[in-house]
């Protein structure tokens, strides 16, 4: 069923390819920026790499004040950049009450790392342990907040960092786009809650099911809170004395002189030293009974299992209490103990499902075969990054559209169904990513399974998310052009591999190889990656063909050439195509809107990148707006030139 024709699909049909970025994609966040999008693309490409590398004047008031928090998987701050924003963006111009600081201006020692810019206005660049940062300027303004019975406070001065530069390393998905910032709710003397100089605050978070509501945070004299309290320590951040931690009855932990630890509303998840850890983990291992243990996906988690939180409920699992000095306690439920994801591929509820013995010749082909306990096909796929998946050989089977969108269904696939799943790569998605499919050459992926004798792709631009791109499949998928053969490289015999015979920039012959250099083409990595001996001339052409604009800085640090401006201004100057020519006659167009991705505002990044691992690999970025087909028969691959693939 996997190479050989008499197993072969006999109709010829089409995959509708969602950009991940897309509104129509499962990961598709609306909250982020085209920015933000594109740094992501840069780091998944360093990601990438590394794997085949490794081969406030403040006025006191009297009422109480509760500004809005909206959550999102636990984390809570009662204000987050978010972009695209609904509201217009901040504009000091605008704003009679505005004023920035100067440099002499004895406010301007308390923003962390203070500078002094052109005009001796005081600077902030705010960094984060993650890679996030914000740089701008230190300014203040008023604001208003809500206070009691939705009556509106009078307008306070507050400072605040006027940011003109923001990345956030992991953006997160916030549903109404309205938030534009942070604000501190800690005891330095900047955070909100110094300069409101109000004497209590308090809020009460929802949780995980109640997350189309919002919490508030009430500020003032007489906030609503009770029970018992601790003693706060000394210090900036919110510090107390654990005494002792209890699982339903059973005390886990006891410390009678306290151990200290720290409250933080920004932090998603709870850390504890392993004198805590260890002994809550093997307690809650004790008590969750009946329930397969399974691994994290992403790696993060050291303990998941097969069920839903409403299982964990209803199984019986107790509360955990976090008991302070004084009588103050926390007091978590499995909802927040355990976070759920989507439902997992269950083969005992399908009926179609069938799994593959060890004798079956099929369990050869899989990635580190063995024979489990029960006699079903086993395997273990490692990737370079340190990625795994660990699990059985089956079948199932799977619909595709065909021609005319008609349904081609009953197509036979065998697959990995993973029961241990390690993909670093996939910690950003949220949780969505189900799989890799492949369309290489191993004898199990989806191209070798479906034994068609040819596919082909044009893949939409960067301003064409909202379309989906397609794939077809069969035995005359639309492709033209000139091809160039797909030649055996030693240690990329599944990779689409051909010979590049030069590299032009316009009219302007940038690289000349007569015998041809091997590249691969891999429609699942966005950048482009060359070795030194192409990335080195063909940056400098670019930069010799880009005129009028400043060098910038990439804001993560990863790609080698920036500039300040946007892709149209790019275009509009007339940067000429990047053509990639292959031995046979064939070649890639990468327009200026494909060779750079707009990282931040008026910058601009290239989308290639210097070979770290001694191989040439052509990314998808590359790929867009060209048809690129592939002749499997013939052992040669068709590239069209450059093409708007709406049409396609």
């Amino acid at each position: 069923m996997f190479t050989s024709t008499a197993n072969a699909v006999n109709a010829s049909f089409s995959l509708t390819l969602i950009h991940r970025d897309s509104p129509l994609s499962p990961f598709h966040n609306p909250n982020l920026t085209r920015y933000e999008l594109n740094q992501a693309k840069f780091g998944r490409a360093i990601a990438y790499e590394h794997a085949l590398s490794a081969a406030t004047a403040l006025s006191s008031q009297n009422d109480s004040i509760t500004p809005q928090l909206m959550p999102h998987r636990g984390e809570y701050l009662p204000c987050r950049k978010c972009y695209p924003q609904k509201d217009p963006i901040y504009d000091p111009a605008k704003s009679n009450p505005s004023m920035f600081f100067q440099c002499t201006d004895s406010l301007c020692n308390l923003p962390p790392r203070p500078s002094c810019g052109t005009d001796q206005e005081c600077r902030y660049r705010q960094e984060y342990i993650s890679g996030t940062f914000s740089e701008g300027e230190l300014m203040r303004d008023e604001f208003a907040f809500e206070g009691p019975d939705s009556a509106t406070a009078s307008r306070i001065p507050i400072v605040f960092g006027c940011a003109h530069t923001n990345v956030v390393s992991s953006p997160r998905a916030w549903a109404d786009g309205v938030r534009a910032g942070i604000a501190g709710m800690n005891r330095a003397p900047l955070s909100l809650v110094s300069q409101l100089d109000q004497p209590a605050f308090a809020y009460c978070l929802l949780g995980q099911p109640q997350q189309s509501m919002t919490t508030r945070v009430q500020i003032g004299t007489s906030p609503r809170m009770w029970g018992n309290s601790t003693q706060m320590l000394a210090g900036r951040n919110y510090a107390v004395l654990l005494e002792h931690i209890s699982l339903g009855a059973q005390r886990v932990v006891d410390f009678p002189s306290g151990h200290m630890v720290m409250l933080d509303s920004g932090t998603t998840m709870t850390y504890l030293e392993p004198e805590l850890f260890n002994p809550v983990l093997n307690m809650v291992k004790g008590l969750v009974k009946g329930f397969e243990v399974i691994r994290d996906s992403r790696g993060l988690s050291e303990l998941c299992y097969r069920a839903t939180t409403k299982e964990l409920v209803e199984a019986g699992l107790p509360v955990i209490k976090l008991w302070f000095m004084g009588g103050a306690r926390l007091e978590m439920n499995v909802e927040s103990l355990f976070l759920e994801k989507d439902p997992i591929y269950d083969p005992s509820k399908s009926y179609t499902s069938k799994s593959f013995d060890c004798t079956n010749s099929t369990c050869n082909f899989t990635p580190g075969h063995s024979c489990s306990a029960n006699n079903e096909c086993a395997y273990h796929l490692a990737y370079l990054d340190g990625s795994f998946s660990d699990g059985v050989l089956m079948q199932e089977e799977f619909v595709f559209e065909g021609p005319d969108s008609a349904t081609v269904k009953g197509v036979k696939l065998a697959f990995g169904c993973g029961r241990n799943n390690v993909f670093k790569g996939f910690s950003a998605d949220g949780g969505n990513t189900a799989g890799v499919m492949g369309m290489g050459r191993g004898q199990l992926s989806l191209a070798s399974q479906l034994a068609q004798p040819a596919f082909a792709y044009c893949l939409l631009g960067e301003a064409d998310k909202s379309m989906t791109s397609r794939v077809q499949l069969g035995s005359s998928p639309r492709m033209w052009g000139n091809s160039t053969a797909i030649v055996r490289a030693r240690g990329r015999e599944s990779q689409y591999s051909v010979l590049l015979d030069g590299v032009s920039l316009g009219a302007a012959r940038v690289i000349d190889i007569p015998t041809g250099q091997v590249v691969s083409l891999d429609s699942g990595a966005s950048m482009t990656f060359l070795e030194s001996s192409l990335f080195g001339p063909v940056i400098e052409a670019v930069r010799g063909a880009v005129k009028g604009f400043e060098v910038a800085r990439d804001p993560r640090g990863l790609s080698e050439l920036c500039y300040s401006a946007t892709t149209k201004e790019l275009v509009q100057a007339g940067l000429p195509v990047l053509e990639l020519g292959f031995v046979g006659g064939s070649r890639l167009e990468v327009k200026a809107e494909s060779l750079f991705l707009e990282v931040a505002e008026r910058r601009v990044c290239i989308t290639l990148i210097r070979s770290s691992f001694g191989q040439s690999i052509i990314g998808n970025i590359a790929q867009q707006n060209n048809v690129v087909g592939y002749d499997l028969a013939k052992d040669r691959i068709y590239m069209s030139g450059a093409y708007d693939c709406k049409l396609y």
